[in-house]
């Protein structure tokens, strides 16, 4: 067993986990999402520490994203302290803005910290073209990420965008995002945590 935990979770951080499992193998790599669509597409991905975690309340709106959010994750939380058990130090994984990892991440961060166990957030922002409302939503997400006991690396999606060609699409430049979302996930594991980002407050790290 790795002395390292990989947690992604949601949408985006399928996505990663997808990137990074390529590159690097997928073992000790986990995800938690809450789409039911999804997973059988993750599944076939070859996934095996897959977990689908969503409330059952119908309807839309993002109040009702939070609520089956957290009770998908409270419904799933003996499971998901056992994998954290396994690990003396568990790195999370999420894109902010888009809804699920905006609300799993804080829960996590407060039952790892609950057990004792060491916590490290990578967390995405969303690109500048994907719109105000998504770019407020993430900097909702990050504040409350930030206020939590967790040593958290902030990365911008927009400081790919200059090693991209002008016609680049969308769907290439995410793909490009997540390759290096996911070398700076194994940086972290291989060098115990030292960060080449920028320092912000509080032992914050920013990759902009």
């Amino acid at each position: 067993m790795s002395f390292v935990g990989i947690i992604c979770l949601g949408g985006g951080g399928g996505s990663i986990a997808a990137e990074y499992a390529k590159e690097f193998g997928k073992q000790d790599v986990w995800l938690i999402h809450g789409d039911n669509s999804a997973h059988e597409n993750y599944r076939k991905k070859g996934f095996g520490n897959i977990m689908l975690a969503y409330g059952v309340c119908c309807g839309f709106g993002e109040g009702l994203l939070k609520k089956n959010t957290l009770d998908g994750l409270n419904n799933c939380s003996g499971q998901i302290e056992s994998i954290m058990a396994m690990y003396p130090k568990i790195i999370l994984v999420g894109g902010l803005g888009g809804g699920y990892a905006n609300y799993a991440i804080p829960f996590m961060v407060k039952l790892a910290n609950r057990l004792n166990v060491e916590i490290t957030v990578v967390c995405s922002m969303p690109f500048e073209l994907e719109g105000k409302e998504r770019a407020k939503k993430a900097e909702t997400a990050k504040k409350e990420i930030l206020g939590l006991n967790c040593k958290a690396i902030v990365f911008e999606l927009d400081s790919t965008i200059s090693m991209l060609s002008k016609d680049t699409s969308m769907v290439a430049a995410f793909a490009f995002a997540d390759k290096h979302i996911a070398k700076l996930i194994r940086e972290q594991i291989e060098t115990g945590g030292i960060c080449r980002g920028t320092q912000g407050d509080g032992g914050v790290c920013y990759f902009v």
